[in-house]
This record gives C-alpha cells, structure tokens and sequence, in this order.
C-alpha cells in the first residue's frame, strides 16, 4: 500500500511540472513570437543578399592503352608510364592550366550591374563598347568603375584614385585616360539599364573564383574516369571555364604525348645505331682473329667461335624487334596525326 501511493504521489508531481511549464510559456508568448519573427527575417535577408549559385559538370576519361612498345617506354622512365587520377587531378587543378583556361575566355573587361543589395555579373554580355588604346598588362587600373551615361553624346565615369573619389565627363570616342590606362568608348547601343560597373582584369584575377568553385573527383575505384564540376554565381561563365579547363587539358595531355614518343623516337634511333655499330665491330674482329690465327686448334677454338655467333645471333635478334617496334610507332603516330 505504501508503494503504490508512492508512485501515485510521484505521478501527481510531474503532472503538475508539465502544466506550469505551460503556463510560463503561454505567458511569455511575445517572446517566442518575437524569435520566431527573427528567425524567419534572418532567413529572408540571407536568401535575398546572397547570390544563387549554379553548378555545371563534365567528365574526362583516361585512356590506359598497353602497346608493343610498353616495355621500352618502363625503361625510359622510372614509373609505369601512366599517369594515376591523383596525378591527372593535380594537373587539373595546377596554376598554369588554370591560368591558359581563363586566357581562352579572352575576358579583359567585366561589366556588372549593381543594386542597393547585390552586385551582378553581366558574363557574357558587354553593354559598353570599349576599344583599348593604351593597356600595360603589368600596370593598369583594376578597380572598379563606375559608367553613367549623360545623354547621347556625353557619359560620366566614376573611380577611386589614391583613396579619393573622381567623377568626370566625357565625349563618345575620346580618350579616357586613368592612370597609365587609356582607352574610348563608343556610341551607346539602346540600353536597359544607363549606369553600369566594368572593370579591366587579368588572368590572375579569376584564378581564386575558379579554383574555389572547382571540384574533381574520381567517378568510381579504377574506373579512369574523372567528373569535374564547376560551382559559380553565373550559370554561363561556369559552363565556360569549365570547357575551357577540359579543352586545356586535352591539348596538355596531348603535348605531352608528343613530347614522349618524340622521345621513344630519339632513344630507338640511338639504340638501333648503337647496335648496328657494335655488330660491325664484331665481324671486324672475327676477321681479324681469323686472319692474324693461322691455323686455329679445333678444341679451343671451336667454343669461342660458337659464343661470338649466338651474340651475334642475338644482337640481330634485338636489333630487328627494334626495327618492329619502330615501324608501330610511326603507324600509330601516322594513324593519329589528325588528333
């Protein structure tokens, strides 16, 4: 009896708990409502500053190919001679292919638009016609600036220079120079919106923005298929570098390729004249044994002539599998000239 009233007692307790918590919440609604009112403006004002991004993908697959001449490719080089995906996913993403790949977008100026909010990249489009006629690709001006037009003859350009803000205006084909930066503008096309943000850039400029957005992984385990993906906040500039990084890399992997059998070339030629002469060299002294001998006893002689011959035979051997070898390189290399 006296445990069951325990737990009676005990039951009552949390009853009782559960009703005040209620009751304190219910009387603190303002606050929750207040939170709850927060949450949902942080969320607004984060999805409305922060810009979409888009992502593109492709796919690259590494063509392992054994040959006849596979053995003499391992003894040019002290690997196997393939490149593994970790090493191929280095090259991808090294400095210098990154940087050719933006120079193929041949993107000297990018024009924006710009809001009380966000600022937007207008890639590929180019309202404004600018024709360069001075341009340091070391020293020039790379910040932004700022274009207004005035009516159709006149525009104003807004910039910074040594912290403090210029604002001027300028005729349709003159000379705008900013600091060692000349360049003119042309008559305006129609145009939606007259105030615009342009900027002149080098290659440099772009390498974070695409490293940052590129990922490559390995498709699946000894699959020698690599996928890429390219992350940005313009749809068509992803799509873009992400060709131009591919295209890059195919002429690489080609280049490299010429290097290397140029290479097997050179070796072959130097192996098949080495060979030639050390046979020529060989009869040369069998002749002269011969002759500077006489008479030859039977016994010891006959195992050393029987040596010189099997080498022979053997260096005649090698020197037709390289013959061999040489004729499927220039087949191949004929059969791909085109490529």
């Amino acid at each position: 009896m006296e445990e069951t009233s325990g737990n009676q007692k005990k039951q009552v307790y949390k009853e009782i708990d559960y009703i005040n918590v209620v009751r304190i919440l219910f009387s603190r609604w303002y606050l929750i409502a207040a939170m709850a009112l927060l949450g949902v403006l942080y969320a607004y004002a984060y999805l409305w500053y922060t810009p979409k991004t888009y992502r593109t993908s492709g796919m690259l697959k590494f063509e392992v190919k054994q040959t006849e001449l596979s053995d003499l490719m391992t003894a040019m080089n002290s690997n196997d001679g393939h490149s593994t995906i970790e090493s191929e996913r280095f090259i991808l993403q090294s400095r210098n292919l990154l940087i050719d790949a933006i120079k193929k977008l041949n993107y000297t100026i990018s024009f924006y638009t710009a809001d009380e909010i966000r600022t937007t990249d207008l890639y590929p489009y180019q309202p404004l016609r600018i024709d360069l006629l001075d341009f340091d690709s070391l020293n020039f001006y790379q910040d932004i600036i700022k274009y207004k037009s005035v009516d159709s003859k006149r525009f104003q350009l807004s910039w910074k220079m040594y912290g403090a803000d210029v604002q001027k205006t300028f005729a349709y084909h003159a000379p705008v120079r900013i600091g060692k930066l000349s360049f003119t503008l042309n008559d305006p096309q129609p145009l939606e919106h007259h105030t615009y943000l342009f900027q002149f850039n080098k290659p440099e400029h772009f390498l974070g923005r695409v490293r940052g957005g590129l990922h490559a992984e390995e498709l699946d385990k000894n699959a020698n298929v690599l996928t890429l993906q390219q992350t940005d906040s313009n749809p068509q500039f992803a799509a873009d570098i992400l060709n131009a990084i591919m295209n890059e890399y195919m002429n690489y992997d080609r280049d490299q390729k010429t290097k290397s059998a140029t290479q097997m070339i050179r070796f072959i030629t130097e192996q098949q004249q080495y060979l030639s002469t050390a046979v020529k060299g060989s009869e040369v002294s069998m002749e002269k044994y011969k002759q500077n001998s006489g008479v030859l006893d039977v016994n010891t002689s006959a195992g050393m002539f029987l040596a010189k011959v099997t080498d022979l035979e053997s260096q005649a051997s090698l020197l037709r599998i390289q013959l061999i070898a040489i004729d499927l390189l220039k087949k191949q290399i004929s059969d791909k000239k085109d490529n």
